[in-house]
């Protein structure tokens, strides 16, 4: 049912202490389930690739908001109906947005089944939760920059930073 992925290059490591103490508590709570680590965006996408969807519908990413940003940057290569949940080792801006106080009341939300919703935005196949910057050098293109926005939305502009 879950499966749990770290990033062994995360800008905040996983103590063994700390790791040991996660791994106790989610099988005292009954959620745990296999580890896997990876070490860098294409080892994610080959692990989320190999993910059985018949013996996991939640995964969950135990680091900090980066790794939380690069585990959304591969969404599009999950299935639909898998949930994704957040175990945060440090203070955290997402975990916030989330009401996750730490990694133990992530947990507890994991065997709750507490599911928030959010929206995830995507641009040009890449996904992001609360920003993404597009910046064209200047002089590189003499043409603007012509942007859709689901198929309504038409802008067009000269050189410039762009901010979702």
């Amino acid at each position: 049912m879950y499966t749990y992925i770290k990033n062994a290059n995360s800008s905040t490591p996983l103590a063994e202490v700390l790791n040991t103490r996660i791994q106790a508590e989610i099988k005292k709570l009954h959620i745990s389930g296999d580890m896997h680590e990876f070490s860098s965006e294409k080892s994610l996408h080959d692990l989320l690739t190999k993910i059985d969807s018949s013996s996991t519908n939640t995964l969950v990413i135990i680091g900090d908001d980066k790794d939380l940003e690069i585990l959304i940057g591969q969404i599009g290569r999950l299935k639909d109906d898998l949930a994704i949940g957040y175990l945060p080792i440090t203070d955290s801006v997402f975990a916030k947005t989330l009401n996750i106080k730490d990694w133990m009341g992530g947990i507890e939300a994991l065997a709750q089944r507490k599911i928030k919703e959010i929206n995830v935005y995507s641009v040009g196949g890449r996904y992001f939760l609360s920003k993404t910057e597009l910046e064209f050098e200047k002089g590189r293109t003499k043409l603007p920059i012509n942007i859709i926005i689901d198929g309504t939305l038409s802008l067009k502009l000269p050189y410039s930073k762009i901010v979702f």
